[in-house]
């Protein structure tokens, strides 16, 4: 469950009901390495109820974890980097390394899976220009959802972000709008998009201004209550457990 206070600093739009929950399932994670798809992957490894987890990359987990040792970077403790191990060995987590933008060519790697979470994304900075983040925010989701429901997935759950609006004047909440209205034609049976506030998360590469967001913000938690209550940040690890 969630923690108190901490559950309505996002807001669900649930495009369809959720079926009933079956007792065992199958899932497939598209952006498992980022700050909410690492948490994703984490909760899906530890839950008894999932059985497999596909994980759809360009590189093995095992080596970007590797590198991160190397680097000294610090992104994965110590329990993390040996549940992946773990679930590696003994074969609940399935990984593809597949170029996404390959992802319609493999389609059979994505059948039999009842679930989906995708967590890709970027941010300008990373992507360099408009171009590249439409590019891996949108074109990239949009091909990874169309192929999956063509696979016969049934729930898919996107993480997209507050603010998002497809008539939005500003390009980043307008781009997440145009992401979110263009999975909704992918008729999935059941489709959940999630809009979290500023994610709270141990990222190394954060920029100067979101390292100090990180740490002011939670405190204004206590003050942002009724219509501004979807505001209040958020951490990764409760998004991951909400999706």
């Amino acid at each position: 469950p969630l923690r108190p206070g901490i559950a309505s600093s996002y807001v669900t739009q649930q495009v369809s009901m959720l079926p009933t929950s079956p007792p065992t399932y199958k899932a497939l994670v598209f952006g498992g390495t980022g700050a909410t798809g690492k948490q994703v992957l984490r909760q899906l490894l530890l839950s008894k109820r999932c059985t497999q987890v596909t994980s759809i990359g360009r590189r093995p987990l095992e080596k970007i974890v590797d590198e991160d040792v190397e680097n000294g970077a610090g992104s994965y403790t110590e329990e993390e980097r040996q549940l992946l191990q773990e679930s590696v060995e003994n074969g609940k987590l399935v990984q593809h390394s597949v170029a996404m933008e390959e992802i319609q060519d493999h389609a059979e790697l994505l059948s039999g899976h009842e679930v989906a979470i995708c967590c890709l994304g970027t941010t300008l900075k990373a992507a360099g220009s408009k171009e590249n983040f439409t590019h891996i925010d949108h074109d990239l989701v949009v091909a990874a959802a169309d192929v999956t429901q063509r696979a016969g997935t049934r729930y898919f759950a996107y993480c997209s972000s507050m603010g998002a609006n497809v008539d939005s004047w500003f390009f980043y909440p307008q781009s997440k709008g145009q992401t979110e209205a263009d999975l909704k034609l992918c008729q999935f049976p059941h489709l959940s998009i999630f809009r979290p506030s500023l994610l709270l998360t141990p990222r190394p590469e954060a920029r100067i201004l979101e390292r100090i967001s990180q740490a002011v913000v939670p405190t204004l938690g206590y003050i942002m209550v009724g219509p501004m209550r979807k505001y209040r940040a958020i951490e990764t690890v409760d998004v991951a457990r909400a999706m």
